[in-house]
This record gives C-alpha cells, structure tokens and sequence, in this order.
C-alpha cells in the first residue's frame, strides 16, 4: 500500500479491509463447486443405481402385494412383476409353481410332501457410493400349508 505525500492512497492500491470480503466470498463460492462437484464426481465415477429402492419402501410394496397368508404363485408373480426370477431361490422339496393337483395335495391346501419352504431374492443394485454397493434381500417363509406366514427384508452392503 504506497500512499503519497497527502495520505491518499495510489491509484490501483485498496485499502486491505475492502478486499476482505472478496476474498471470503471466493472462498466461500470455491467451497460450495467442490463440495456439488464431488457429489456430481462421485456420481460420475460410481454411475446411479440400476434398480433404485430403500428397505421401507419394498417392505410397504410387499405389504400391498403379498401380504401374510397369500400364496406361492402371489409370491413368484411378485418376483417375476420386477423380473428377478433370476435372482431368486426356492428352498423346497419341489417346485411350487407345479398345480396342487400334481404335487399330490390332499384338498385341505397342505402338502402332503413337505411343510412349508422359502422364497429368497436378491435385488440388485439399489444404492451406490464410492466404497459400498447396496443390494435388498427379500426371504418369505411359508408354513405347512403352503401360506405366506412372514416376509423378512434386510439390507446387503458390499464393497466395489
């Protein structure tokens, strides 16, 4: 800061306390790009998630779509709705999506062959961040007579 002989500043000098607030906004403005840009990098790196969904909202689908007591085929009907066939496994003595009729029911709507069984499907794929990927899995348990009696949904994380 060069002032002449009567006190006055130079021409093209300012005084320090004026450039302060420039130079708090330019910081301020810089923080606000990097902290949207590593979101906006982020999301550049790890892509967004092929089948989006949160645990409470696949619960209350579930709820509406196969509610307790409904039956195998409501079941598999879900899955196939969201084609996750693939993902799926059946834990049973034999397949479920055979009619009544040929797996030997008795008329009463209980398996003569086995009690129960479990439905399980991954969905794959529903979050991303840089470290972890998310995945939702869905188990459903049926009792003896073939009866949706609970559907459990939990979160899966993995690493890239």
């Amino acid at each position: 800061m060069m002032r002449d002989g009567a006190g006055e500043m130079a021409p093209g000098t300012s005084h320090p306390r004026r450039g302060l607030p420039k130079i708090l906004a330019a910081i301020s403005g810089g923080l606000a790009l990097m902290a949207a840009g590593s979101w906006g990098l982020e999301k550049a790196l790890v892509g967004f998630p092929e089948h989006p969904a949160t645990v409470e909202g696949i619960e209350r689908e579930l709820g509406e779509a196969t509610p307790a007591g409904c039956s195998w085929a409501r079941v598999l009907a879900w899955v196939d709705s969201r084609g996750l066939r693939e993902h799926c496994s059946i834990d049973s003595e034999q397949d479920p999506t055979q009619s009544a009729r040929s797996r030997g029911d008795d008329g009463t709507g209980a398996s003569s062959e086995r009690p129960g069984g479990t439905i399980r499907v991954m969905i794959h794929d529903t979050s991303r961040s840089l470290l972890v990927r998310g995945q939702i899995q869905v188990e459903w348990s049926f009792d003896a007579r073939d009866h949706l009696a609970r559907a459990v949904v939990r979160p899966i994380n993995t690493g890239l």
